[in-house]
């Protein structure tokens, strides 16, 4: 670890930091919430600061290049209690949903010299936001740099007027109100290992390696978990959706699928123990078109004659796993939709239009990384704040898969930096 002093925000700072260590992990472990971690490869902008008055992503600035320099957060933008021009025009024209983006946004907003709309959405093209459509975020612009901006009035009726976001002050300004802003002191770190492989099964896992290294405090694989399927939909009870999922298995199903779990003092500890956990992996085949997984039911799902793989291989060949559609052709689910006789209403019209239609994968792209932290409180309760969009669902599952009673479980959620249904899952 290296010395480095700078001011943040006209506070003095002296502290240490890594080689090769980054100004955003270097802000946040100063307590900066406000500068987001996203994607940490400069493509998003919600790690924006500025340094000596230019913008620049935290992410890709070498926290040892700060040295001297004046640094600016999200934190340090109002001054004496007054919003900045940007801040209040961002609250008066609602340019933020979740408002994980804001922080960033209202920086490199502020640096911007021009009206022009166009000219706007080019210069932010750094920036990104999930939620919006970037228009009211265009609209605060430029009524910040026409001197437009008014401060938000507190309305109490909802009706005919637009109502403001009660939380908006705080995004604004960065206060810490999502999931990973906070922990408790003294928190720990996990960090899973993940398959190489689309499909295989582990012969065998040595994690000596990883657990002599200091620091670390508990490894967990497959051997050590309860077995019990769960689906992973995040529908209330009675689930209907497949329960196919496990919290550590023997049987690999995915690239990226967790083959182990390590806790440890700090991330980089756990990275680095994963790092030394020996798996022999048997790699099973896998097929990765849809179309080919469900072998000979092609036959009577597909209007076209296409080549059939007659014995494909089995995502889900365990019998733990249950409410699977069908299991023996990788059928997940089936959903059927129609409304009266879908028959007869065929048969009678005058055009029957049939076609395959192909779509790429898509992310739902939320900006704030699906996190969590959980501890036991002083009554023995597993609290667990999570960036979840289904807390109560999360209780039920953490219940049956530890059996705990649910007065034993307490599951929150702070603001979500987005969700858009992908965190409809537990974390």
């Amino acid at each position: 670890m290296l010395p480095i002093s700078f001011t943040v925000n006209d506070r003095p700072t002296e502290t240490t930091c890594a080689p090769g260590g980054s100004l955003l992990r270097l802000l946040r472990s100063e307590g900066w919430a406000g500068v987001h971690q996203v994607c940490e490869s400069g493509d998003c902008g919600s790690c924006t600061v500025w340094v000596d008055g230019q913008p620049v992503h935290s992410c890709l600035y070498p926290a040892l290049r700060a040295q001297g320099k004046a640094i600016t957060t999200i934190e340090g933008v109002a001054q004496d209690g007054q919003l900045s021009p940007m801040q209040s025009a961002f609250l008066d024209h609602q340019g933020f949903q979740c408002g994980f983006c804001t922080p960033g946004m209202i920086l490199s907003c502020t640096a911007l010299e021009t009206t022009d709309e166009a000219e706007i959405r080019a210069a932010m093209d750094g920036n990104m936001c999930r939620c919006t459509g970037y228009q009211t975020i265009v609209e605060s612009v430029v009524a910040a740099k026409n001197g437009h901006a008014q401060p938000t009035p507190v309305t109490t009726s909802g009706v005919g007027q637009s109502v403001p976001k009660q939380d908006g002050p705080k995004i604004v300004t960065g206060q810490p109100i999502y999931t990973g802003d906070w922990a408790p002191p003294a928190t720990l770190h996990m960090q899973v290992l993940r398959s190489p492989h689309s499909h295989a099964r582990i012969r065998s896992i040595d994690t000596t390696k990883a657990q002599a290294l200091p620091g670390v405090q508990l490894v967990l694989t497959h051997q050590d978990v309860p077995r019990i399927a769960y689906s992973t939909a995040g529908h209330g009870e009675p689930v209907p959706d497949p329960h196919d999922h496990y919290l550590l298995d023997a049987k690999l199903r995915f690239v990226g699928d967790r083959v182990a779990a390590v806790v440890a003092d700090s991330a980089a500890i756990a990275t680095r123990a994963c790092e030394l956990i020996e798996v022999d992996y048997e790699v099973l085949p896998a097929v990765l078109d849809p179309l080919q997984a469900i072998g000979d039911k092609l036959r009577e799902a597909w209007p076209e004659d296409l080549p059939v793989c007659e014995h494909p291989p089995l995502v889900h060949d365990e019998p733990e796993s249950y409410q699977i559609a069908d299991a023996a052709h990788n059928i997940s689910g089936k959903v059927t939709l129609g409304a009266g006789d879908v028959a007869t209403g065929l048969a009678e019209a005058e055009i029957v239009l049939t076609h395959t239609y192909h779509l790429p994968a898509c992310q739902h792209f939320h900006l704030e990384p699906h996190a969590c932290t959980t501890w036991l409180d002083e009554d023995g309760i597993l609290v667990v704040r999570s960036s979840t969009q289904v807390p109560f669902y999360c209780q039920n599952l953490l219940c049956k898969l530890f059996e705990l009673p649910k007065e034993k479980v307490r599951v929150y959620k702070p603001n979500i930096g987005g969700g858009f249904g992908n965190k409809q899952d537990m974390l």
